[in-house]
C-alpha cells in the first residue's frame, strides 16, 4: 500500500482509523510522502507511523516513511516509484535491502528524510515461485499478433514454473486466480478545495476479467469475452495472476498485448444474466429474518459472462438497500473453471432493525440485464425466531393429529424458552383442535 497527501483538512486517515486496525495476519508494509508522518524523535507525542507499527492487534509490519516536513515533487515521486521498484526486483527483498538500494541509486535531497521503520532483516512475503502466460487463443503467448477485442472470445493457457530454472513445476496442482485489466486511463484530481492545481495521474484498475481456474500438474487454462464497456480506444491491457497449491505459491504478470476496438460480427446471445438474491446462504427465503450483521449472497449467471468492468454509464453491478445504490463490482468474483458463472458476497454491518428490501442488478457483457429482488427483517441477534414448521406426515388424515405430527423447533443458542400455540383448521376455517407447547432451553 502506498499512500500520498499533504493537507490535514482532507482526513483520509486518522488515529482513530489506524488504532482500529485489527489485521494481525495481514499486515502491509506502508510507504507514506506526508509531513512528519513518523517523526520518531519527539519525545513529547507519539506520531501517527509509530502508533501504526505498534498497534498490538496489527497495523503495518514496517514503514518507508518521512520523518521530516516533505513536499508532493516529481523528485519524491521518482523515489517511492524506485522503492517499488527494489521491493519487487531484489532476490531477497529484505526491509533494510529495499531503504538501501533505493537511497544509493536516488540523488534527491528528500531521501534522507525517508526513514526505514520495522526490521531491517525482515524479508517480504512475495511469492515464491513464477506463473507464466503460454498461450493466447492457441498462439503462443510471445507470437500473438492480434487485438483483444470487445465482445471477442479470450482464452488463455499458462503454467507454474520454477523462478530460478524456468522448469514447469509438474507437480503443482492447486488453484490460480487470473484478472485482466483495461487500459492504463488518465486521471485528474478534481482540486476539491478550490486551491492549487488539477494533478494528472494514471490508474489501471477497471477488471476487464476476474475468474479463477484449477491448476493441474502446473498447467491452467481461463476463458472469457471481453465486454462491450471496455475503453475502445488501443492499448496495452495488464494479465495478472496468482496460484498456490496451498504450500507454496507464485505470480506473474504481463502488459505486452493489445487491446481496443470491438468485433464486428453477430452475436446469438439475448437475453441477460439469471440473477438470484439471498442473505447469507441459499437457504434464505425472501421476508425472513436476519441479524444485524448480514451478506448480501448474488448468484449469476449468463452464457457471455458477466458484466463487472465499470466503465459504461449505469451498467455496474448494483446492490440497492431501501433505495440506496451499492457499486459492488469488486465483489464479484467468476466460479471455479466457468467464466459463465460468479458469485457476489457483500457485508452488511448494523443493519437498522426492521423491515428491508434489497435489490441486486447485473448486466452481461453484450450490456443486456437481469435483476432480483427481496425483502428481510433484521432483529437482535437474541431475539427467538421461529423460521420453520415441519409436520410429518404430510398430508394427514388421522384424527387427533397432535399424536401423528410433531413439528421442529429450530435450536438457537442462549434461548431461555419458547412458548408456542398450534391450530389446526378446516377448510372453512373451523378450529379442529389447538395445543400449546413449551420448548427447553437451548445450551448457550
Amino acid at each position: 500500500m502506498t499512500f500520498y497527501w499533504h493537507r490535514t483538512t482532507e482526513r483520509i486517515l486518522q488515529l482513530e482509523d489506524i488504532n482500529g486496525w485489527n489485521n494481525s495476519s495481514k499486515q502491509p508494509v506502508v510507504t507514506t510522502i506526508t509531513c512528519e508522518f513518523t517523526r520518531f524523535d519527539d519525545p513529547l507525542r507519539i506520531s501517527a507511523g509509530e502508533q501504526l507499527f505498534l498497534n498490538p492487534s496489527g497495523g503495518a509490519i514496517g514503514l518507508f516513511s518521512t520523518t521530516r516536513s516533505v513536499f508532493a515533487t516529481n523528485s519524491t515521486y521518482a523515489l517511492n516509484a524506485l522503492l517499488n521498484e527494489e521491493m519487487m526486483q531484489l532476490d531477497n527483498p529484505r526491509l533494510g535491502d529495499v531503504l538501501r538500494e533505493t537511497k544509493n541509486n536516488n540523488n534527491s535531497g528528500d531521501k534522507i528524510k525517508f526513514s526505514l521503520i520495522g526490521d531491517a532483516a525482515l524479508p517480504l512475503a512475495r511469492p515464491k515461485h513464477q506463473v507464466d502466460f503460454d498461450s493466447l487463443n492457441g498462439i503462443a503467448w510471445s507470437d500473438f499478433q492480434d487485438t483483444l477485442k470487445a465482445l471477442s472470445w479470450v482464452q488463455i493457457k499458462g503454467s507454474v514454473v520454477d523462478v530460478q530454472s524456468g522448469a514447469l513445476m509438474s507437480n503443482f496442482t492447486g488453484k490460480a486466480w487470473v484478472t485482466v485489466f483495461d487500459k492504463p486511463q488518465i486521471q485528474q484530481t478534481k482540486v476539491n478545495d478550490q486551491s492549487g492545481t488539477p494533478f494528472n495521474f494514471t490508474t489501471q484498475n477497471n477488471a476487464v476479467f476476474k475468474g479463477q481456474a484449477s491448476v493441474v500438474n502446473g498447467q491452467y487454462t481461463v476463458a472469457f469475452r471481453v465486454p462491450l464497456d471496455i475503453n475502445l480506444s488501443y492499448g496495452p491491457p495488464k494479465i495478472s495472476a496468482y496460484a498456490t497449491n496451498f504450500e507454496t505459491d507464485a505470480w506473474g504478470a504481463s502488459n505486452n498485448q493489445l487491446m481496443g476496438g470491438i468485433l464486428d460480427g453477430f452475436i446469438a446471445d439475448t437475453e441477460g444474466p439469471e440473477v438470484r438474491l439471498f442473505i447469507n446462504d441459499t437457504n434464505f427465503i425472501s421476508g425472513a429474518t436476519v441479524e444485524t450483521d448480514a451478506t448480501g449472497l448474488g448468484l449469476l449467471y449468463d452464457e457471455s459472462g458477466i458484466n463487472a468492468v465499470g466503465l459504461g454509464i449505469g451498467h455496474n453491478l448494483t446492490l440497492t438497500l431501501d433505495g440506496e445504490a451499492i457499486n459492488v463490482n469488486d465483489y464479484y468474483e467468476s466460479d471455479l473453471d466457468d467464466f459463465t458463472r460468479g458469485s457476489l458476497r457483500y457485508p452488511f454491518y448494523d443493519l437498522p432493525l426492521g423491515e428491508h428490501t434489497l435489490s441486486l442488478r447485473a448486466w452481461d457483457v453484450l450490456n443486456q440485464w437481469g435483476y432480483d429482488s427481496i425483502a428481510f427483517v433484521v432483529v437482535e441477534p437474541s431475539t427467538p425466531i421461529l423460521d420453520q414448521l415441519l409436520a410429518f406426515p404430510n398430508p394427514f388424515t388421522a384424527f387427533p393429529w397432535a399424536a401423528r405430527t410433531p413439528a421442529g423447533f429450530p435450536e438457537q443458542p442462549g434461548r431461555r424458552h419458547a412458548a408456542v400455540t398450534y391450530s389446526s383448521r378446516e377448510s372453512e376455517n373451523r378450529i379442529l383442535q389447538r395445543l400449546h407447547y413449551t420448548a427447553p432451553p437451548s445450551p448457550r
